[in-house]
């Protein structure tokens, strides 16, 4: 069992609200149970720098249902910081939505180098990872203003449409207006022929 369990990668099944239903190995250097009411949604006990890469990649697979893979993603662990990466593949052949998360950490390339080398490297690598986090963001932002852009657009419309409707009522509230008074007329000529 302990030869199986150093061969099989640390991973979460979640379902359809991102809440994990099983954990298959160790996961503590991905996932950190804050203390306080208990919580099992993976965004929320997720490490930091991860929670975010997590977010985009669960919006993209919940549209698409094709596996994703995201490499290079810098987290920081009982005070070390690891590269890793997470691949997320939705679970076929069951009645609900259930997804399975697997974490792998990138192997640390091994070199002459010194103390100093290895805190400019991470700095170096946090930077990069802060800029892929910059650029999501930005490119997230320019989607939602898209879309809010086309909400805007299409309320726009419905509000002309309301607006035309209303004139068109308000005519025919007029021409209403206008036949109940030549009824009105009509009926007074008519009871003066009587008499």
């Amino acid at each position: 069992m302990l030869l199986l369990a150093k061969f099989t990668p640390a991973s979460v099944i979640v379902n359809n609200q991102m809440d994990i239903v099983h954990i298959n190995e160790q996961v503590a250097d991905f996932i950190e149970f804050s203390p306080g009411k208990p919580t099992f949604n993976l965004l929320k006990n997720a490490r930091n720098g991860l929670a975010f890469e997590l977010h985009n990649a669960w919006h993209k697979i919940k549209e698409t249902l094709v596996p994703i893979i995201k490499e290079g993603i810098i987290i920081k662990s009982k005070g070390i910081i690891l590269e890793i990466s997470i691949e997320i593949q939705p679970l076929t052949d069951i009645v609900e939505p259930y997804f399975l998360i697997v974490f792998n950490k990138t192997p640390q390339q091994k070199g002459n180098s010194t103390g100093f080398d290895d805190e400019r490297n991470t700095n170096e690598d946090l930077v990069i990872q802060l800029e892929k986090e910059l650029a999501q963001i930005h490119n997230d932002v320019n989607a939602i203003a898209e879309e809010q852009e086309s909400s805007n657009e299409e309320l726009q419309s419905a509000n002309e449409e309301l607006l035309s409707g209303s004139e068109e009522l308000q005519s025919l509230n007029e021409e209403l207006e206008t036949s109940k008074e030549q009824l009105l007329s009509s009926n007074e000529e008519l009871i003066q022929i009587n008499q």
